[in-house]
């Protein structure tokens, strides 16, 4: 999310509240609009301009998020009470699953944050620490990933028989498919033991098949 308001933005009535200070900040070539370092974006991320406090208002973001299947945000950045809950707030209101993450704002001062999360998670979705959300990711993750693996040795076993697992490669990937001859007819099986790609096992397999998320910055 870049934030910067061009000249043909500038309405009277922002004028009126931010004066020219603030516009000269806010321009598309000030230095203070680039990404700070680390967080620039990479190959394949959504880059989304907004020139007003939330990431919803004139730019599409709605329909964009939308189109690709997305139903929950995150939102952090800067500040907690202007920028961050403008963004929550229309998230939600939009009909978003919206998650303001505590520790990844800030704001002027304590209280102003404080008081701001507080009505967040009162009335525009939910509050959490960053670290909430990643262990919810995991314990989903999990779950799913040995559903969808007894599903596999049911399928198998139905259509080809008896299911005989082999060992994964080494980097935990499973296995490449082998044919097999059986009934006179031809097969593709997977025959990967997909026991070993389990969270148990290989937790940095886990970690690289975890879905994309949308991090809506509020900065």
């Amino acid at each position: 999310m870049r934030a910067e308001v061009p000249t043909e933005r500038w309405t009277a009535l922002w004028k009126e509240q931010h004066g020219a200070d603030f516009m000269e900040l806010a321009a598309p070539d000030s230095p203070e609009v680039v990404c700070s370092p680390g967080f620039e974006p990479e190959a394949g991320d959504l880059v989304v301009n907004k020139d007003r406090y939330s990431a919803f208002q004139g730019t599409g973001l709605a329909d964009e998020l939308r189109r690709r299947g997305i139903e929950t945000v995150l939102v952090t950045g800067l500040t907690t009470a202007v920028c961050v809950s403008s963004t929550a707030r229309d998230a939600f209101q939009l009909g978003f699953h919206t998650i303001t993450l505590s520790d990844c704002c800030a704001e002027q001062n304590l209280v102003e944050h404080e008081a701001a999360l507080e009505t967040l998670g009162r009335v525009f979705g939910r509050v959490c620490a960053s670290d909430e959300v990643v262990a919810a990711w995991q314990t989903w993750h999990t779950e799913h990933t040995t559903a969808a693996a007894e599903r596999v040795e049911q399928v198998h076993e139905s259509l080809i028989g008896p299911y005989e697992p082999r060992s994964a490669p080494g980097d935990g990937r499973p296995a490449a498919p082998q044919r097999t001859e059986e009934r006179g007819e031809s097969h593709v099986a997977e025959r990967a033991d997909l026991r070993s790609s389990f969270p148990a096992e290989n937790p940095a397999w886990l970690r690289q098949q975890k879905g994309a998320r949308y991090v809506l910055r509020g900065d």
